[in-house]
């Protein structure tokens, strides 16, 4: 009882988020006492808070709700299991040695090291797909790691999970707030770049990188490492205001250019130094990127308010 309510508070939330997004697209005037009463300001047509209702009835929560563009340096690196699995949250592990060699079989395997992905982006034209109003373009570091998800029924699921993101855009910041994403405000970073050739970044105390492209010749794809953390469902923990969730979601992307890069990072994250080494794997990609809506692990991977399971958007074992 207590989770379907919860379920319906939630989804009547989004609806109201969604409506007043649309209600500003669609000329309604939020502040105004009847929204039902509204008309669109250009009278083309009466009832817009209906037709924004039934746009939001048709919207599954697996189709993409904020779209946008990203030229990114892409890396795999290793982070020590010791301190990964100290800051894990409950019902995320790190997969064992078959799992990762069945869907990461190009990566090298460490006993005492778990590869993780390093995105270093700069976004722009990013926008939700009902108003189409961009936020400003940003620079953002974000972590993905490889983990495996046990949901309440005792199905597993390998997931990306991020803990954490840097920006230099406070309202990327806020945006990021719907999807339960950790990121933090970091105004003080600084970059530099030459085209697409190469790039730096540097927050002092906690992140520095320097990489640039190895070649002008496209790759067919991004290499399997990249594709497959790109390809799980998102996972992370929401800031506890006032109380934390598990949040989940689906990012797609679709390079349009992709070619070999090396460089050099160093990041100091709750008291651990990682850096790169000899294994350590670049890209420099374009691409285009699609995010779902933010779901529960039952939203995700099972019941979604009288939804029905959905075991494909996932791997399961």
């Amino acid at each position: 009882m207590y989770a379907n309510l919860v379920c319906s508070l939630t989804g009547r939330l989004i609806m109201l988020v969604g409506m007043i997004a649309m209600g500003v697209a669609c000329g309604i005037n939020v502040n105004e006492s009847s929204a039902a009463e509204q008309v669109c300001v250009n009278d083309q047509w009466d009832g817009c808070e209906a037709q924004v209702e039934q746009k939001l009835k048709l919207f599954d929560s697996f189709d993409p709700l904020v779209v946008g563009d990203n030229t990114c340096y892409v890396v795999r690196a290793y982070f020590p299991k010791d301190a990964l699995t100290a800051m894990l949250p409950e019902k995320l592990t790190i997969p064992d040695d078959d799992t990762m060699a069945m869907y990461y079989p190009d990566t090298t395997l460490k006993v005492d090291a778990h590869p993780f992905m390093i995105n270093l982006c700069h976004g722009s034209d990013i926008h939700d797909v009902f108003t189409e109003i961009s936020v400003p373009e940003q620079e953002e570091i974000m972590f993905l790691f490889p983990v495996i998800y046990t949901h309440d029924d005792g199905n597993t699921y390998l997931c990306s999970y991020v803990p954490v993101l840097y920006l230099n855009s406070f309202w990327g910041v806020v945006a990021g707030l719907f999807y339960g994403l950790r990121k933090e405000y970091h105004p003080e970073m600084q970059y530099g770049e030459d085209g697409a050739i190469s790039k730096w970044w540097s927050i002092e105390d906690i992140f520095d990188a320097s990489f640039e492209t190895q070649t002008n010749e496209d790759m067919e794809g991004l290499p399997n490492f990249f594709e497959q953390t790109y390809a799980n469902p998102y996972v992370t923990i929401s800031y506890p205001l006032p109380f934390s969730n598990m949040v989940f979601f689906q990012i797609k992307v679709y390079p349009d250019t992709v070619r070999m890069a090396s460089g050099t990072f160093s990041w100091n994250y709750r008291g651990t130094t990682v850096q790169d080494c000899e294994d350590t794997l670049g890209v420099y990609s374009e691409y285009l990127f699609t995010m779902s809506w933010p779901m529960s692990g039952s939203g995700y991977f099972g019941t979604r308010c009288g939804g029905s399971l959905d075991t494909r958007q996932g791997q399961s074992f």
